[in-house]
Parts: C-alpha cells; structure tokens; sequence
C-alpha cells in the first residue's frame, strides 16, 4: 500500500418495519376516501456497498474517491398492489464523489524575496504561506418521483367564475420516474494567515462551475404545461473567518 493510501469497502443490508403510511395512501383506488390517519404498516429494505479510496496528504498533495451502490425499496402498501415494490424516496443508486486538493507552504515568504514589481503587486491577492486549492465533482442518480397524469374531467376554480381546464392527478406508478442525474464541480481556495494567538482565513469558492441545470422539481400548471424548477446555478461564495 503506498504511503497515506486507504481503501475501503463495506456493504450493508438494512430492514425498516412500522414505518408510518397514510391511510389515504392505502387506499390509493378509492378516490373518495379521506383521511389523516397514519398507519404503522409500511416496510423498507435499504441495501448497497460503500467504497471510499483517500490518499493522505503526500507532498502537499491530497484525494478521495467514493462510490456507492444503493438499492432503496418499499414493499407497496396499497390494496390491490400487494406484493409490489417501489423505489424509495432516497433511492439513489448511484453515488459517485471525487475530490483532490494541494497545499502551499511559504508562498507569502518566497514572494517577499521576489523584485519590488513582483513581491508588492503579489500583496493585491491573499497569499499568504499556508494556502490550499481543492476541486470536487460530485454525481448522483436522479431523485425518484412518481409522475402526474393530467386530465381534463376534473377541475378546480382558480378565482371568481374562472376554472381550470382540468386538473393533475398522481399515476399509480409510485416514483416510477426518475429526474435527470445530479452533477457538479467546485473549486474552492482558503489562505490562512497565522498571527500568535489568533488566525484570519480568507476563503473563496466557485460551485457548479460549469453552470449544470440540475432539476429540483417539475412544476405542474393549471393549464397542463410542466415547468422545470432548477438548484442554483453557477455560484461564488467568498468569506473571511476569524479564529482565535
């Protein structure tokens, strides 16, 4: 194994019993059955390997790499649909991270050694000599959902004699959808100054740096046209922490 190299593989296998489900829910065929009961009925298996390859911090050079496999199902609980599964509202099968970092040491003290053109335009950026780069990708399956179905026999009135054209309703296909895959990459820099009994650490960030439109949610609309709602965008963080 090379020096500071760790691997990792563990795999699980879980059960969940007693698990709160609307009764509503339960009776799914029955559209006009209501109520705000919760029954102690539902089950869950959760079950997957884990991978975890980190390499220690090695001439100031430090990663991690993760993967996981993940099977996330519930046992349907509606009547008519025994002995059916479905994917979990966390059901995310595949989970990948990677990240990889450097430090710096003595920068700030090399660049006071640089010529006066160098060594006092340097002090406009925040280099000091305990500095640190790191960039991380992140990827994951899309969240489930359970789709909607529109239909125009039913509608609800939006205000005064104005009703909609027809209304959305959910399909029996329980998170039978999936949205599209999560991905992103940051950049991250923090430059620490080092004072006798207090430390200033500047930090700036860059996430989804190359500006994905991860999906959030779909919006349904009255009028039976679906918008997408999008997670942030590109997005700069900067900071200034004050430790003592």
């Amino acid at each position: 194994m090379e020096e500071g190299l760790k691997i990792n593989l563990e795999g699980y296998y879980k059960t969940y019993e007693d698990v709160p489900v609307s009764e509503t829910f339960v009776n799914f065929n029955d559209h006009t059955f209501r109520s705000e009961k919760n029954l102690n009925i539902g089950t869950q298996k959760v079950y997957g390997v884990d991978l975890l390859v980190q390499q220690k911090l090695v001439k100031d050079i430090y990663g991690t790499i993760s993967y996981s496999r993940m099977w996330s199902k519930v046992d349907d609980p509606r009547i008519g649909y025994e002995g059916n599964t479905y994917s979990s509202d966390y059901d995310f099968p595949h989970v990948f991270n990677a990240i990889i970092g450097k430090r710096f040491s003595n920068l700030r003290t090399n660049l006071d050694g640089m010529p006066f053109y160098i060594k006092y335009p340097s002090y406009i950026l925040p280099f000091s000599d305990d500095m640190e780069i790191s960039v991380r990708w992140r990827y994951a399956s899309g969240k489930p959902y359970t789709p909607k179905i529109y239909v125009t026999n039913e509608q609800h009135r939006v205000g005064g004699t104005d009703w909609t054209e027809g209304s959305w309703i959910a399909s029996s296909d329980v998170n039978g959808s999936r949205y599209e895959p999560y991905h992103r990459l940051d950049i991250g820099f923090n430059s620490r100054y080092n004072f006798d009994s207090w430390n200033l650490i500047f930090t700036l960030s860059v996430q989804n740096i190359y500006n994905r439109k991860n999906i959030t949610m779909y919006q349904y609309n009255s009028d039976g046209t679906v918008d997408n709602v999008y997670q942030f965008s590109l997005l700069p963080v900067a900071g200034i922490e004050v430790e003592f």
